[in-house]
């Protein structure tokens, strides 16, 4: 039980805490989009260096990567301290957006077993190149109720 305490509490600090840093941003169309749009920008297309900042009991911060593509590819990756990327869609609506992304986890069972998913949810706003909002990280066990983390972000557009 102990292990699983520690590790539910890595999983929510490392996912939860990327997740909300990687809340963010994608790698625009090239040929479409220039990789770093205006400073006046309200497009959240491209990638981000974000600042996550958990409100949970794990509490916690971490620097993550966030990059928002054309057609709402969404992918963050924790950097520091590293953990596992999250994938998903966001949208977009003036300059509010939103997004929803998933990763998992080996199960302990051996191969092919079953192990916890999580689901990073991110609201937020961009202003030129600075974005930021909120999050909402939760972690499914399997045979044990969810976990929630949540928290806030901010970030800065990173340009090619």
């Amino acid at each position: 039980m102990e292990a699983n305490a520690i590790d539910r509490r890595r999983l929510l600090h490392g996912a939860g805490a990327a997740a909300g840093g990687a809340v963010v941003v994608g790698v625009g169309a090239l040929a479409t989009q220039p990789a770093a749009a205006s400073s006046g920008s309200k497009r959240l297309a491209g990638s981000w260096l974000v600042d996550v900042v958990s409100g949970g009991p794990q509490g916690g911060t971490l620097i993550s990567v966030g990059s928002f593509a054309d057609g709402g590819v969404a992918i963050t990756h924790d950097i520091s301290p590293a953990g596992p990327p999250f994938t998903g869609s966001w949208a977009q609506h003036g300059s509010k957006w939103r997004a929803t992304l998933w990763s998992g986890f080996p199960g302990e069972g051996g191969p092919g077993s079953t192990g916890p998913t999580a689901r990073l949810k991110l609201r937020g706003e961009v202003k030129g190149d600075r974005i930021r909002g909120t999050f909402t990280f939760t972690l499914f066990v399997p045979g044990e109720d969810p976990s929630t983390d949540t928290g806030s972000f901010t970030g800065r557009r990173i340009e090619a």
